[in-house]
């Protein structure tokens, strides 16, 4: 693929549940995922999509938005400081990584805020807490197209890619198999305040602008408050 390709490439989506079907038949979906032993999940956090696009003279970190003025993905490179650590790291043909950028003790609308100011207001709010990092998927590396590669093998490069870019603002997700102990880890995660948790099938390759060749191979766990009830919410 050439730089331009992945500068273009769509975003894979999650795959949505049907609202229709109940709580206690999402639950044995995921029943049924811990038993295979065929996932991997990590944590999900509250942060702005963006991916990096590193190689042949180009380098952009950009977001989900396309931009009514350019047309193409919004660029945000210019408005966190972890950047230039990035773009060093790699300059041996297309490097392509994809995290969340976010406020340390903030939510995703405080770090938006942040990103859609000009670059050098952007930069002046940072001033005592700055935007971060959270890297979750390797798609490219070193000239290395990854995309039809499975995700267990993609997220295995996660630690290698921090360590190059060695930056104090850029960090690694953590995955776990999804086993026995699932359903324990997400409830400690609710109780800390946090999202849930994204679950992958481990053959999962990644697809521009889709879902998933099948259904069920990424999913987001939630939680939804209902009657005081605690509820798994998948989608």
């Amino acid at each position: 693929m050439l730089i331009q390709d992945y500068l273009s490439s769509e975003p894979m989506r999650y795959w949505n549940v049907p609202a229709s079907m109940s709580a206690e038949t999402k639950r044995q979906h995921l029943e049924r995922m811990i038993a295979s032993g065929s996932y991997i999940w990590s944590r999900k956090f509250d942060g702005h999509w963006a991916r990096a696009v590193i190689g042949d003279g180009a380098a952009a970190l950009q977001t989900r938005g396309i931009s009514k003025k350019t047309g193409t993905y919004g660029e945000v490179q210019n408005k966190v400081f972890f950047w230039n650590d990035v773009v060093k790291a790699f300059q041996n043909g297309i490097t392509v990584i994809l995290g969340e950028i976010y406020l340390p003790g903030y939510i995703d609308r405080d770090c938006g805020s942040i990103l859609r100011c000009l670059d050098q207001k952007a930069l002046d709010r940072q001033k005592i807490n700055k935007l971060q990092w959270r890297i979750f998927d390797v798609l490219a590396l070193d000239g290395v197209d990854m995309f039809n590669t499975p995700v267990e093998k993609r997220v295995s490069y996660i630690p290698e890619v921090v360590k190059r870019i060695n930056s104090p603002l850029v960090f690694g997700v953590e995955y776990h198999e999804m086993d026995e102990h699932f359903f324990d880890d997400l409830n400690d995660i609710f109780k800390e305040g946090g999202e849930g948790a994204v679950c992958y099938k481990k053959d999962a390759i990644y697809i521009s602008g889709k879902r998933g060749p099948h259904s069920w191979d990424s999913v987001k766990v939630k939680q939804e408050i209902a009657s005081d009830i605690d509820c798994f919410i998948i989608g």
